[in-house]
């Protein structure tokens, strides 16, 4: 089901270098999916001071043709980037902006305006961690956030590739919610590709922990998650019909499990953060850990995002598709 006609708003990404490329690739291919303008935002920041000189302040004169020079670097980027888009999708609306900031601070101004905002990974060469740019935009950003892994962790994942979530859209299952907005995302994924959604609910208690007068029933357990998966999803199955929901429910840690599913999931997504921790923060544990080490693209969803999902009502929606 194409969006185009509730959400005009451009699939936003943002571009960097040609560490970028796989972010920009999988923005250009949902932009054409859902039929929706293609928005590229590249930024650079005018130093005032030289970078070889510990803070050494630029003469007046300097700065001027810096500017100048990173402003005519940016402009080739992106005019690079606008002749790679109309080659490969000749047919989406592309605008190109230019952002005088940081990238975050460029990408979440931008996000105002977006549906969906892209990003790469950005993983550090030697640990591995999530760039600051992403970890900033999936925490601040308007609209959802989709973190796209280089394309060399993509390869990795395929040679450890898990056939029970192969060509699905994996989402991660609580209470929370942050956790019903989410599922929206996943589920209208799932539609616009053609594929199976997986809801993972995944929980773990150590039974050296559980009091002796609970015995640690993991079939009563499996039961109570069961039903519970159920009614959040009963919803969105009426808003998605076409969709086929295969619910898992997994005995070890959140993030484990999401990151193992994720080796060989097209799609990733998880709430901004779960039922605990501080309510203060933007992202969850979770939520980290999976942007941390997630094999395949994560979408990062917040509450209130989705306004066009809620708006539109189910009964309106099956008697469409009927």
């Amino acid at each position: 089901m194409s969006t185009s006609s509730v959400d005009q708003r451009p699939i936003l990404v943002g571009y960097a270098d040609r560490d970028s490329d796989a972010a920009l690739a999988w923005a250009t291919a949902e932009a054409a999916r859902q039929q929706l303008p293609l928005r590229v935002v590249h930024a650079y920041s005018a130093a005032a001071e030289y970078p070889w000189m510990w803070g050494y302040p630029m003469p007046a004169g300097d700065i001027e043709t810096a500017q100048r020079s990173l402003r005519a670097n940016a402009e080739a980027v992106l005019a690079a980037v606008g002749q790679r888009v109309a080659e490969t999708h000749p047919g989406i609306p592309y605008v190109a902006t230019l952002a005088s900031s940081t990238a975050a601070e460029g990408l979440v101004t931008a996000s105002e305006q977006a549906s969906l905002l892209v990003v790469g990974h950005g993983r550090h060469p030697v640990a591995g961690a999530l760039g600051s740019t992403a970890a900033a935009v999936a925490a601040h950003a308007k609209c959802p956030v989709i973190v796209v892994p280089t394309v060399k962790d993509s390869e990795r994942a395929k040679d450890e590739s898990d056939a029970r979530f192969s060509g699905s859209v994996v989402a991660g299952l609580d209470d929370s919610p942050e956790c019903d907005d989410a599922l929206g995302l996943a589920f209208q994924q799932a539609s616009l590709r053609g594929i199976s959604l997986i809801p993972l609910h995944a929980w773990w208690v150590d039974p050296m922990f559980l009091p002796t007068a609970i015995p640690a029933d993991w079939d009563e357990i499996d039961a109570k998650s069961q039903s519970a998966v159920e009614a959040l999803l009963a919803r969105w199955k009426a808003r998605f019909p076409e969709v086929k929901v295969q619910p898992m429910l997994a005995r070890m840690r959140a993030a484990d499990a999401l990151v193992e599913a994720s080796r060989s999931a097209e799609l990733l997504v998880v709430g901004s953060r779960g039922r605990g921790g501080f309510s203060s923060l933007l992202l969850g544990s979770v939520s980290r850990k999976v942007l941390h080490r997630a094999h395949c693209p994560v979408a990062v969803v917040r509450r209130g995002q989705l306004p066009e999902l809620h708006d539109i009502q189910v009964h309106d929606v099956t008697a469409t598709a009927s």
